[in-house]
């Protein structure tokens, strides 16, 4: 996990090259697919309180770029336990299921 910490730096500095704000502003930056960006809230093993920050900025920001994104945080949850831990695992699921509940066009 110690790479992951490092990496997230990386990521913050390459956003515009996942998608780019100006082509993204008004634009569905997700190729009109519906998205939900799911954050934790706090730091997950090796991960230092900078970098889950970072990370969240990033998410923020990729939401922002396309008006049908929804970011979402969820409490007390890590990285790892958003999969593992039941309760953070049930509000991801229900966030998907709420997406596909949403969509109406087929994919």
């Amino acid at each position: 996990m110690r790479a992951y910490g490092r990496m997230v730096f990386v990521l913050v500095d390459i956003l515009d090259e996942i998608t780019p704000a100006e082509a993204a502003q008004g634009a569905a930056a997700f190729g009109g697919l519906p998205t939900r960006i799911i954050s934790a809230t706090k730091p997950g093993d090796g991960e230092t309180a900078e970098a889950r920050t970072a990370m969240d900025t990033m998410h923020r920001d990729l939401a922002d770029r396309d008006p049908t994104a929804q970011h979402l945080s969820v409490p007390g949850a890590d990285h790892l336990s958003l999969v593992v831990q039941q309760e953070h695992a049930t509000e991801v699921t229900t966030a998907v299921l709420h997406l596909l509940e949403e969509r109406t066009a087929p994919w």
